[in-house]
């Protein structure tokens, strides 16, 4: 373990569980604090008055009065989540800035203190500083294994799987944490790129210079290459297999700035192409042979899954292993994924929830509490600083 890491056993009060670990992590030319977030299980409703305050009018008697007018207390409006989730919260956390949650875990930050939770208990798992400014809370995969990550322009703390200790990233000099197909890397100005392990940072070689990560597989890096090529190479930057992609349509060119930061993997690549007409189009291609497995309108911009399997885009589902795809509900606009459901609404404007099995999406009321994630049958919401954690009802 890193000597500038510890893990300081932080004894609760009598009846709250196991000892907390704190983790230490070095942060320069600052002053170190510590805050200390018990993990309390915190019951009861939790309101949220998103909707304003409804006070009622004076109690009125007859012209004149004959006693005080009375004005009733202002009340928050009842907290509304969404449907199959309790509205009580098992517990919650105010001050949080940010946060980001996967395999049964949330991280959060508030100002500069990062905070690991699980998110059945809210048990604090980890607590770090973090250095820099712009700090922001994001998750992808390290391997096979779901990452979280705070990140700022100085440092990154990246916790995989089920670790307790982060891998600690230097962003110092321009460097970027950046997510590539949901993996996590670390990007240069200088176009070179290092992937993030559970064990530390690596760097990777690419076959040509100046080429642009497209993703990984297994313990292989995707790589764009030019005019329209995609090649797997080892981390050494060996290729060891180069496929060229045909364009959907003569004289159609990859999208600029766009067409490539789409997803990759070791079955599928998707990217985006702009006809010689203006028009757009995005192909999903065997990254293995270099074929069109499916050819989607739209601009081929969409959103990933947590698990990496889908990608939704032009109003269609699409399977990142064998390219089958389902088409949208019409009217229906995700936004984002939560859990295996996409959330979003309907062209009248109503909030809407796809299941993943559903044919049809389900109108629902919308929430007083943002959704942020759903992970081990809990919806994590984040409100006016509030994470709150909701079970499966």
């Amino acid at each position: 373990m890193d000597d500038d890491i510890r893990l300081v056993d932080d004894p609760l009060p009598s009846g709250i569980g196991e000892a907390r670990r704190r983790i230490e992590v070095p942060v320069p030319d600052r002053k170190r604090r510590w805050l200390f977030v018990p993990a309390l299980v915190v019951t009861g409703c939790v309101v949220l008055g998103l909707g304003g305050w409804a006070v009622s009018g004076l109690v009125m008697g007859a012209e004149t009065p004959t006693k005080p007018s009375t004005v009733v207390t202002p009340t928050a409006a009842p907290s509304v989540v969404l449907p199959g989730f309790a509205v009580e919260a098992a517990w919650s956390a105010s001050d949080v800035d940010d946060a980001a949650a996967a395999g049964g875990r949330v991280l959060t930050v508030s100002g500069d203190l990062a905070v690991l939770r699980d998110v059945a208990t809210g048990d604090v798992l980890a607590e770090a500083d973090v250095a820099g400014e712009d700090v922001t809370v994001v998750t992808a995969h390290v391997g096979e294994s779901t990452a979280l990550a705070v990140s700022s322009d100085t440092q990154a703390l990246v916790w995989a799987g089920d670790a307790v200790v982060p891998v600690v990233v230097d962003l110092s000099g321009g460097r970027q944490l950046v997510t590539r197909s949901g993996a996590f890397f670390v990007a240069s100005a200088d176009f070179s790129f290092a992937m993030v392990t559970a064990e530390g940072v690596v760097p990777v070689a690419p076959p040509r210079p100046q080429m642009i990560v497209l993703g990984v597989s297994g313990d292989q890096v995707l790589w764009a290459g030019a005019p329209a090529q995609v090649i797997t190479a080892s981390t050494n930057g060996a290729a060891l297999n180069e496929v060229a992609l045909a364009p959907p349509s003569a004289g159609a060119v990859v999208t600029p700035k766009r067409g490539w930061l789409m997803v990759a993997n070791g079955s599928l690549t998707v990217i985006g192409w702009t006809d010689t007409d203006g028009g757009e189009a995005t192909a999903a291609y065997s990254t293995a042979t270099g074929e069109i497995r499916r050819l989607i309108p739209g601009t081929g911009e969409g959103l990933l899954s947590p698990d990496r399997s889908e990608w939704v885009t032009g109003g269609q589902r699409v399977s990142l292993e064998n390219a089958t795809a389902t088409v949208l509900p019409e009217g229906f606009i995700p936004s984002e994924f939560l859990g295996d459901a996409l959330y979003g609404a309907l062209s009248d404007g109503s909030v809407a929830i796809l299941p993943e099995a559903a044919t049809s999406p389900k109108t629902v009321a919308a929430p007083s509490e943002r959704p942020l994630a759903v992970t081990a049958n809990v919806l994590l919401t984040l409100s006016d600083g509030r994470l709150s954690a909701h079970p499966a009802s």
